[in-house]
């Protein structure tokens, strides 16, 4: 239901999510996940490091991302 309220062409979908190398790249996604216990969104890593979602590390990147942001 939600693909045809977005547009999307349902054959076209159907054929990509078949498709072995489409499967492929889903698997390894779900095997990162696993791997780094992410258990939901937004996660964040830093030198492949996992940081909580309310860390000072992560307050320190939002400011930077601002910063960035801005063009500063």
């Amino acid at each position: 239901k939600m693909i045809s309220q977005v547009g999307i062409n349902r054959e076209e979908f159907d054929l990509c999510m078949n498709d072995p190398d489409t499967l492929e790249k889903i698997n390894q996604s779900s095997q990162a996940v696993a791997k780094d216990d992410i258990q939901g969104t937004p996660a964040f890593f830093v030198n492949g490091k996992k940081i909580r979602y309310y860390s000072e590390k992560l307050l320190v990147l939002q400011k930077i991302y601002e910063h960035l942001k801005r063009g500063e």
